[in-house]
């Protein structure tokens, strides 16, 4: 069973791939730019084109590799991009359509499908992502991806098994000590603590964010 959803989510990250493209030439379509056949470009002609904040030039970037891997770019190997197609959004099934498709994907698809329609304002800095992640200040999608999905569930529950046989192996009054590095929405450390044995373990949970860690504690 656990396998069967893996393959399952591995099919639905394959079709949200597709639609986060789609997301992306929108993006790029709304800040005015065209992609023109025989072109050759660089990061910085689009970034700059389009009013990008300077903080995601890396990120536009990381589009035009992706749109490289789908054949509308070639790289000329000195940092720029030649145009050999024109970026057209394929018709690929939306958001709604993978949601009834894939249920037990529903929080990737739906925080994909968030950030993907304000994708141009984030680019431009008008609209701030994290409102998009977290709305409202709500971990609740966050935490639900990280986890109820697939393979949460599974590389979760082998973490907490992991730590239980190595808790096995000592002694029963050995002092437990653990360190979770970016623990974030905390879906790790739900399955984690419960193996743990009372009253003779210390648990440092750690993050950037000062509300996880409120959260967390």
């Amino acid at each position: 069973a656990a396998m069967h959803g893996l393959a399952t989510e591995e099919a639905a990250l394959k079709a949200l791939d597709q639609l986060s493209t789609v997301y992306i030439a929108r993006a790029f379509m709304q800040l005015g730019w065209r992609f023109v056949v025989g072109d050759v470009i660089a990061v910085a002609d689009v970034a700059t084109a389009c009013r990008v904040a300077a903080r995601y030039h890396r990120l536009v970037g990381r589009f035009l590799e992706m749109f490289a891997e789908d054949g509308v770019l070639a790289a000329d190997g000195h940092g720029r991009w030649r145009v050999c197609a024109p970026l057209l959004p394929a018709p690929v099934d939306g958001a709604e359509a993978l949601r009834a498709r894939y249920p037990d994907s529903e929080p990737a698809i739906q925080l994909a499908s968030a950030c993907g329609e304000q994708l141009a304002g984030v680019l431009v800095g008008t609209v701030d992502p994290l409102s998009l992640l977290f709305p409202n200040g709500s971990t609740t999608l966050a935490s639900r991806l990280y986890s109820e999905s697939p393979k949460a569930r599974v590389y979760n529950s082998l973490a907490a098994q992991a730590i239980r046989s190595a808790i096995d192996g000592l002694p029963a009054d050995r002092p437990v000590r653990i360190l979770e590095i970016g623990g974030g929405p905390g879906g790790t450390t739900s399955y984690v603590l419960p193996v743990l044995p009372a009253g003779r373990t210390s648990y440092v949970f750690t993050d950037v964010g000062p509300a996880f860690l409120t959260r967390a504690q």
